[in-house]
């Protein structure tokens, strides 16, 4: 944990993952948030105050500030990632925005999390599945935790990016990737 220089995290909402990526390391967090909920402004402030000088925030859609962040990492004005922790869009296309962006500008051997991975949110499963599927993501994700109706099996999908298979991903919803069975509590 204390090895990595930048995380980037898109999904700020009240901060509490970002306190736990800043609390006892030197990483400098790069934070991509909609903040349209009425306590994020508030939980900012006080993550910059703890933390002073250790984040910036890139304020919009994730759409097109995580896209500006991944041209400034290709041309050298913005570091890669570290860790990437994925918490924004939950639906259709873009997730899939939000992971090829997190991936392209994740560092080589770097660590890939998605939040919320799990039945209740299928693009985000199937979208991180996908990746371990080509190849593009090693799996380290072990456990599932099965929370029954309404969440279901619920977590986070950790990886490490493979950077030995080149190129941008695209989401192919004809690949058929095994879900996790919603009975089983361990995935090996």
């Amino acid at each position: 944990r204390g090895a990595w220089k930048t995380v980037c995290e898109v999904g700020f909402n009240a901060g509490h993952s970002a306190a736990f990526w800043l609390h006892k390391t030197d990483a400098h967090l790069m934070e991509f948030d909609i903040a349209m909920l009425p306590y994020s402004r508030g939980s900012r402030s006080f993550i910059e105050a703890v933390y002073p000088q250790r984040t910036t925030f890139f304020i919009g859609d994730s759409k097109h500030t995580m896209a500006r962040y991944m041209h400034g990492v290709q041309n050298g004005t913005q570091p890669p990632c570290d860790l990437w922790f994925v918490d924004g869009a939950h639906h259709g296309s873009r997730v899939v925005l939000d992971f090829r962006h997190a991936l392209a500008t994740t560092s080589p051997a770097g660590w890939f999390l998605a939040d919320d991975c799990n039945r209740r949110f299928l693009p985000v499963l199937k979208s991180f599945l996908q990746l371990v599927h080509l190849g593009r993501i090693f799996n380290w994700s072990k456990r599932w935790v099965n929370n029954g109706p309404p969440a279901g099996l619920v977590g986070w999908c950790v990886g490490q990016v493979n950077t030995s298979v080149p190129g941008l991903w695209y989401y192919d919803p004809n690949t058929t990737v095994s879900l996790p069975g919603a009975a089983r509590a361990k995935r090996g």
